[in-house]
């Protein structure tokens, strides 16, 4: 077997062997290819080592051709879905650091000028209306320069 395994693949079959984790090129949860892994006829099998190589299929030998068939098909619909699933947490988590960004500048906001919260995500929200970006992209503009400048809710600069 390879040192490595070839990432560029949609579907990738290898024999079974305890460290099968180690040789991917990609880490658990984040592969780049769906991966089916070929089980030895009557050997013993470490079911710790074989799930941290998370394996979309497995294919026991002795097989069949339609056994082949069919753990690619399984194989190639597994990744995919879970290919949409972490591309649905990626988002969920950008929109989710997008939140705290807006909650942070409307405080930001808020301080300094002394309005209250819908106002303040009215102007945010204009702001990026007018510039025609994200209300996101804004608030982290406001957030970054508040921080580059030194201030502090309330205060003068801070001096470095």
């Amino acid at each position: 077997m390879q040192e490595t395994l070839p990432s560029d693949a949609d579907v990738i079959y290898c024999e079974y062997i305890p460290d099968l984790a180690q040789r991917l090129r990609w880490v658990p949860g984040a592969a780049t290819a769906a991966l089916v892994v070929i089980l030895p006829a009557g050997g013993v099998v470490n079911l710790d080592a074989l799930c941290k190589a998370t394996p979309q299929c497995i294919l026991p030998r002795p097989f069949s051709a339609n056994a082949v068939a069919a753990s690619f098909g399984l194989a190639l619909k597994q990744f995919q879905y879970e290919k949409r699933l972490r591309d649905k947490i990626d988002k969920l988590e950008e929109n989710l650091r997008s939140t705290r960004t807006i909650e942070r500048a409307k405080a930001i906001v808020m301080a300094e000028r002394g309005m209250l919260e819908e106002e303040a995500y009215s102007l945010i929200r204009r702001q990026a209306m007018d510039r025609r970006v994200s209300a996101a992209a804004v608030a982290t503009a406001i957030v970054d320069s508040f921080e580059l400048l030194g201030y502090r809710s309330g205060s003068e600069p801070t001096g470095t």
